[in-house]
Formats: C-alpha cells, structure tokens, sequence
C-alpha cells in the first residue's frame, strides 16, 4: 500500500493513469520516442525526481547520436534515447554507456534493479557530472528485461531518499516502457517483413504477368502450330498438303499472305498460293505466277537453301522481288526453304501488307511450320515409294516362297526314293524327310501368313508333330498327341530351328521312348516365361536311362538339338528323367513377336 504522506510520494491512482495514458500512446501509433520520454516525464511528475532517463541496449553503429564509434563495428552499448527533469536533452554525458563494468551497464548486464541512497557519501557512486547536481541524494536504476533478453535501463536521480512503494511505481513504468519497446522492435520487424513480402509479391506478379503473357502467345503459337499438323495429315499429296497448310497459315496465323513452291525439275512450281482478305476470311490468289521469274527470292532460296527476311519496307529491292513472286505488294516477308533429311523439297514465302516488323518469336514460329511442311512433304514422298516397294515386295515374296517350296517338296520326294534302300540308310534317309518336310512346313505358313514378320507357332506344331508320329509309329501303336501353345509369332529361322528341334524330339520320343509299348501319349508345350520361350516335349516312355549325359550318351538326333538351341537359337536344353523322358528348350525372346 502506499505511504500515507501523499504531498510528497506518488498518488497509486496518479500513476495509474499516467501508466495507462503511456498504453494508450504506445497503441495509439505514437512513436517510440513519444512514448519513452512520456514514461521519463511521467516518472518526474510521479515521484517529483530530479531527473528521469531511459536508456537501450543495441549496437553502437546504429544509434542515431554517436558521432564516433568505439570498439568493433557491432559492439553493445546502453544508448540514452529519452531523458525529463533537470536535463532535457539528450545529447550530453552518458549519452552512450558500454555495456560493461559500468554500475548502470551492471544492472542491464545482470538484470538485477540498482537503489542507492546517500549518493554525496557513497564511494561506490557512479562518477557523472549529473549524480554530482546539488541536492541530488538518491538514484534508482532498473533494467528493461523482455522473456530474459535485456533491452536496457531506466533511471531516476531524486533529491530525496526513494521509498519501496517509489521503487515499485518505478518497476511499473518500467513494465510499461518494456512492453512499449519491445511491440515497436516487432512492429518494425513486422513492417520490414511486410515491405520485403510486398516487394516479394511484386516482383512475382509482375513474372507471373510477363509468364501468362508469354504463355498467351505461345498457346497462339501452338495453336498455330497444332491446326497446321492436322492440315498436313489430312492428304498424302504433296500439293494438296500445300494447299492445305496454306489456307491454314492464314486463318490461324496473322499472316496475311502465304505460298508454297515445290522443287520441279527447272524451275520450282507454285502449288498454292492464299491472301486474307480485308473481312478477315481466306481467298486464294490468282495473282501469283505459276513459275517465278529467274531473279526472284524463291528461285535464290531454292538454289542456295539460305533464308530471306524482310523486317520492313525499307528494302525496296527485296520487296519487290518477294511481291513478285506472292503477286501483291508486301511490307514485311520471310521466305524459308522446305527441306528434308536429304534434299529441298521447296520454299515457303509468308508475307505482310501492313507496317508491322517481324520479330523473333514470328521467324521461330515460321521456321516451325516449315520443318513441319518439310516432314510431312518427306513422308508423303517416302509413303508414295514405300506402297510401290510393297506392292514388288509382296510379289516377289509370294513368288521366292512358292519356289521355296516345290523345291523342298521335290527334295522330300526324292529322298523317299531314297527310304526304300537297305539297311541303316533308310533309318537315316527317313531323319533326313522329315527335316526337309519341317522346313517345308515353315515356308508353307510363311507364304500363307499375311504378317510377313514370323510364322505363328501352333499351327506348325499342329501339323508337324502328326507327321513325324506318323512317319515313326508302327501299326500296333496307338501314340496320342497334346499341344499346348501359346498364340505366338516367331521370325522364319527361329521357327525353322523351332520346328527341326520338334521334329528331332518328336522322333526320339516314338522311336526310343515308346517304342517298346503298345500306346503312349507325347505332350507338346510352347509358353512365355519370365521373358524366355520355353519349348517342352515329353512322354510317358521307359525314360531315359539312369546317368544319362547327352553329351556322352545321345545319338545324331539330340547333337542336332543341341546344336540348334544353343548355336541358332542362343538358350539351354535339358534332358529330364520324370514318368518318362521331358527335354525343356530354354531360348532368350528376342525377336518373338
């Protein structure tokens, strides 16, 4: 509570309301320095002191007032910023106090509130002229703290001994004074932080403006680009893909003028020529002629491939040549050859009428449209040769495998002629037929399949395994038959290795697997796996002898295998003892279809 001699000691509701007047200027948008020498002004008029100051804690080099720095360039000092009482101004001794060993510096130091009396007799007093004013008999210092961060002092000098209740109407404003400085560091922070984000948000709205616009004319472009892709491929013929691509230009594009001359064998040759007209639709022109004089821009970029651009009219020369060759007066023109990967097929002229210049970004999109005109005129040429190349391919396919055959059907029946000789030479001759009628076989389907890039794998199987069965069954044998495949395209010499393996296994199977049973089964599988093919044959015979190595143990049959799967086809076989006898093909699918 306060003391009860209120003629002399601060009124509790007094101080009040000059606390509560300092609120109201520091959220108000007073400045800082308004509202700090309000709280030394109200602390002078509270406990009548002498004197009354404030000071803060920051780096020497920004404190308004130093006009010489001492120590580094950053070092902390406490800086006088508000002063009432017997000195008002600020600009005297002890402006700058280091934040060092001084009793005032110590308590900023240490955050610890300094109260001395009987200055005149105290030998630990601050040495300072104003501490030294006649009358001057207390000083209460106390330190500006802010979540344990020091942000400086504020000091009273009274002509009187200062009481607890003083002290605390000191600690008070103190309060006050740090709450005040600590909303102005975080209102310039905050102010700082806005500029930086505005200058932020300026800078990126004036990018996004310059991307959108640069989008803007690259969608035009595109579009551009985009309507003159779908004119090319609506014909396969070079003049008609002009025309079209002319008509285009000029209603998707600002240019008002366009022709295209294809490369003939003396002179290039209009094949079309459009012009917008003054409502903005499409007319063709009846002006230009058809073959341009020997001095004009197009029979010069024809010849020598190099462009020819007209900025403005200030090339009168140039635009009378280039209007020459459009058969209307032009302003401005670029005029670009139309090549492919290995001549010039012809030259594109796009022109303006109007006093505009052409810039960079019409040069790229022209260039553009001329390698979209040159690719599309290439494979129009290529599409034309290609269907003429066809149409011989397929004949002389058709006939090569119709030859093909009869001369391996002759083979075969000539060495069943051969079958009927004695002795190990019929076993061997009868091997022999059934490979030329499994060769036969692929070149029979090769001929008949549509798809020239392999023969499909079943039908050969379906038809190859009954025949050697047939050629190596006796006539008390009942030998059944079991394909699985899987619908499977192979080139023609994979599958002519594929079906003298089948062949080979097949035969085996018959002649030493069954051979001394009455009935049997032969299965047949053809599968994809794990990014191999996987060929199996398999019986249900005697099986094949225990230590059986086919190196060591096999017959003429399973060494042609062998060499089959591992020299043609690149893969692995193995020979399998299970129920009978299993040979797994292993081969990479390269080529498979």
């Amino acid at each position: 509570m306060p003391p009860d001699n209120p003629d002399n000691l601060p009124n509790e509701r007094t101080a009040l309301h000059s606390i509560d007047r300092i609120a109201h200027q520091a959220v108000t948008g007073s400045s800082l320095d308004d509202v700090l020498q309000a709280v030394t002004s109200g602390l002078t008029d509270e406990l009548h002191a002498a004197l009354a100051r404030i000071w803060l804690l920051q780096p020497d080099s920004k404190c308004p007032i130093c006009s010489v720095k001492q120590g580094a360039p950053d070092s902390l000092s406490l800086h006088l910023v508000a002063s009432s009482g017997l000195s008002l101004g600020i600009d005297c001794e002890h402006h700058r106090i280091p934040f060092g060993n001084h009793p005032m510096a110590v308590v900023a130091r240490d955050r610890t509130p300094l109260l001395m009396d009987d200055l005149d007799t105290r030998p630990d007093a601050p040495e300072t002229c104003w501490i030294e004013w006649p009358g001057i008999r207390s000083m209460a210092v106390y330190p500006l703290v802010f979540r344990g961060k020091a942000l400086g002092i504020v000091a009273v000098l009274s002509t009187r001994a200062l009481s607890e209740y003083e002290f605390d109407t000191l600690r008070a404003f103190a309060a006050q004074a740090t709450i005040t400085i600590q909303n102005a560091f975080l209102l310039d922070e905050a102010e700082a932080a806005r500029a930086d984000l505005q200058k932020l948000v300026d800078e990126r709205t004036a990018d996004l403006r310059r991307k959108a616009a640069e989008a803007e004319d690259r969608a035009r472009e595109l579009t551009a680009l985009n309507n003159v892709t779908g004119a090319l491929s609506r014909s396969s013929d070079s003049y008609e893909i002009a025309r079209n691509v002319v008509q285009t230009l000029i209603c998707s594009t600002g240019i008002e003028v366009a022709s295209i001359h294809l490369k003939a064998r003396t002179h290039p040759r209009l094949a079309a020529c459009g012009r917008k007209t003054a409502e903005g639709g499409f007319e063709w022109s009846d002006s230009a002629p058809l073959s341009p004089p020997p001095d004009c821009c197009v029979v010069r970029v024809m010849e020598s491939g190099e462009e020819i651009i007209l900025r403005d009219a200030s090339d009168a020369a140039l635009c009378k040549s280039i209007g020459c060759a459009l058969g209307s007066p032009v302003n401005s023109a670029m005029c670009l050859p139309i090549d492919s990967r290995e001549t010039r097929l012809g030259v594109l002229t796009v022109a303006g009428t109007k006093p505009r210049a052409i810039n960079n970004r019409d040069m790229d999109l022209v260039r553009a449209i001329a390698h979209q005109i040159g690719l599309a005129l290439e494979n129009a040429n290529l599409l034309e040769s290609a269907q003429e190349r066809t149409e011989m391919l397929s004949l002389a396919i058709q006939e090569t495998h119709h030859r093909v055959k009869n001369n391996l059907q002759a083979i075969s029946s000539l060495l069943e002629m051969q079958q009927m000789q004695p002795g190990d030479l019929r076993e061997g001759l009868r091997r022999v037929r059934n490979q030329v009628r499994a060769i036969a076989l692929v070149h029979d389907y090769l001929s008949q399949d549509a798809d020239l890039r392999g023969v499909n794998v079943r039908p050969v199987l379906e038809a190859l395994a009954p025949m050697v069965i047939s050629s190596h069954t006796r006539l008390d044998q009942d030998i059944r038959l079991s394909i699985d495949a899987e619908p499977l395209s192979i080139p023609s010499r994979e599958a002519t290795s594929l079906a003298l393996i089948v062949s080979e296994l097949v035969a085996n199977a018959v002649v030493h697997g069954l051979n001394d049973r009455d009935r049997g089964t032969i299965t047949l599988s053809v599968h994809r796996v794990g990014g191999t093919l996987t060929l199996e044959v398999s019986d249900d015979g005697k099986g094949i002898p225990e230590g059986f190595h086919v190196d060591r143990d096999g017959n003429l049959g399973t060494e042609l295998v062998q060499r089959l799967v591992r020299r043609h086809l690149k893969g692995s076989v193995e020979f399998i003892r299970d129920a009978g006898t299993r040979v797994r093909v292993t081969v990479p699918e390269v080529g498979f279809l």
